[in-house]
């Protein structure tokens, strides 16, 4: 009867995933669970990396709008530089790095952690106005 139930549910290769899960489940527990661990640790280490990174956007940007000067959202932007390569060595202690969006991981290399770390173009300001730097900053200009 489970069979059946198999076959018009899930089709015939759907019956046939599920008996071979059913049979083999102690030998894929294991690999499942060791990569869920590299998994894990791959995502903290990004986790770390990203943490410094905010903190030097943070500092830098704190610098640049504490000096009183006229900038628009563009050259605070472009005057922040972040040193990617110190803050890699510095802070990674894996080499891979996982994004929260992905099952899978990445070599942890300076194009794949600024791009899963500023994703999105606006990222800099985002950052900066929920510090409260830019609201800052916006009001005096």
């Amino acid at each position: 009867m489970a069979g059946i139930w198999l076959d018009i549910f899930l089709g015939k290769i759907g019956k046939y995933i599920v008996l071979f899960i059913d049979r083999y489940w102690l030998f894929i527990l294991p690999v499942v669970i060791i990569y869920g661990i590299f998994l894990t640790i791959a995502s903290i280490n990004l986790k770390r990396i990203e943490a410094k990174v905010l903190k030097e956007i943070l500092r830098q940007g704190s610098v640049l709008l504490g000096r009183g000067y006229q900038l628009n959202y563009v050259q605070i932007v472009d005057s922040i530089k972040i040193d990617w390569d110190k803050f890699i060595k510095t802070y990674s202690f894996f080499p891979y790095i996982a994004s929260h969006q992905n099952l899978w991981v990445s070599k942890t290399n300076i194009f794949t952690v600024r791009d899963i770390i500023l994703s999105e173009k606006t990222k800099i300001i985002e950052i900066l106005s929920s510090h409260g730097l830019m609201k800052k900053y916006s009001e005096e200009a």
